[in-house]
């Protein structure tokens, strides 16, 4: 089901390639944002998760509030090596 606003959508529970859709990012985001645990989801199978539709929201709201767009925010992680070439610099 397409999700037009998510504040006065039907469903109880939206899946992540519909939260993809409207929040025009890949799966693969929202897949982090779960795994990162900013976004509760419930796992009904290896990769198939399920948003509260209110939890979504309020994910939503948390990032406009602090100025982040969705596409921009990236949950941190490990800093990625340099190539070999540049490591050893001197």
């Amino acid at each position: 089901m397409q999700i037009l606003d998510l504040n006065t959508h039907p469903a109880s529970y939206v899946s992540v390639a519909d939260l993809a859709a409207y929040w025009e990012v890949s799966r693969q985001r929202i897949y982090k944002h779960i795994e990162a645990g900013l976004l509760p989801a419930i796992r009904l199978g290896p990769r198939c998760f399920r948003v509260h539709t209110k939890t979504a929201a309020e994910f939503e709201r948390m990032l406009s509030t602090r100025g982040v767009r969705l596409t921009a925010w990236r949950p941190k992680t490990k800093p990625a090596r340099a190539p070999l070439g540049l490591a050893r610099r001197r």
